[in-house]
Parts: structure tokens; sequence; C-alpha cells
């Protein structure tokens, strides 16, 4: 199977080992940078896993019409451990991970916080 990483600023690595993941992973803990907010792993299947500096990772088949699911406040190493399942080809344990609706008020870790993710934006509430 076949898989790459794209990296913040659009660099292709093909079938990287988890030390490029990581190293690409890692442009996220730069600066803020609204033009270039993510980096992603895509499978020969059209599947991606996209990643956001704002904690964001969006799961979708680019080549399909179906609305992409997301998930928020995941640990660097979870983040990895779906990119390896990715990049093995193993859709379904990706698939089978809890995925929220695009328009879905997702759970955030914190003191009863939610993140709320439209097409434009990610907000977070956080009630005390």
């Amino acid at each position: 199977m076949t898989y790459w990483v794209t990296s913040r600023y659009g660099d292709t690595f093909e079938e990287p080992d988890a030390s490029v993941m990581d190293a690409v992973l890692a442009e996220l803990d730069g600066p803020p940078d609204i033009e270039h907010p993510d980096v992603a792993l895509s499978h020969e299947s059209e599947w991606t896993l996209s990643v956001f500096e704002n904690g964001l990772v969006v799961w979708e088949n680019v080549a399909e019409d179906d609305e992409p699911r997301h998930r928020h406040g995941l640990s660097r190493a979870e983040i990895r451990r779906l990119w390896q399942e990715l990049a093995a080809g193993n859709l379904e344990r990706v698939n089978a991970e809890e995925w929220y609706p695009a328009t879905a008020e997702t759970p955030v870790p914190g003191p009863s916080a939610t993140c709320v993710t439209g097409p434009e934006t990610t907000v977070r509430r956080v009630s005390r």
C-alpha cells in the first residue's frame, strides 16, 4: 500500500518512517500560521487524516462527497498511532474510532469544554 505525508508547507514524503512522521507533526508546534495550519497523511485509497495546529483531526475521503468527520484533543501519540494505522491500510480501525460529523460539537479535554467546528472555523467553548 502506498501512503504519503504532506508537511505544513506542502512538502511530500512518500512512505515515511516514524521519525519523518514525528518531524512533520512537530511542524505544528511552531508559531501559528493561518495559511498553513495543517499536516496530513494520505493513503492511496484517498483516505486522509489531517491534523491542525489547534488540535483538530479530520478524517475524510478526499475523492468522495462524504462529509468529513473529526476529533479534537488527541495526543501526538494517538495521532501517530492513527497515522500508522492508515499507512498500513487499516481503514476499518481508523474508521472505528469515535469520529464526529463536521458540524457537531466535539468533547474537548478540560473543564466542561466542547469544540464546535464549522466549515470556516473552530471555536472552543469553556464553561466554568
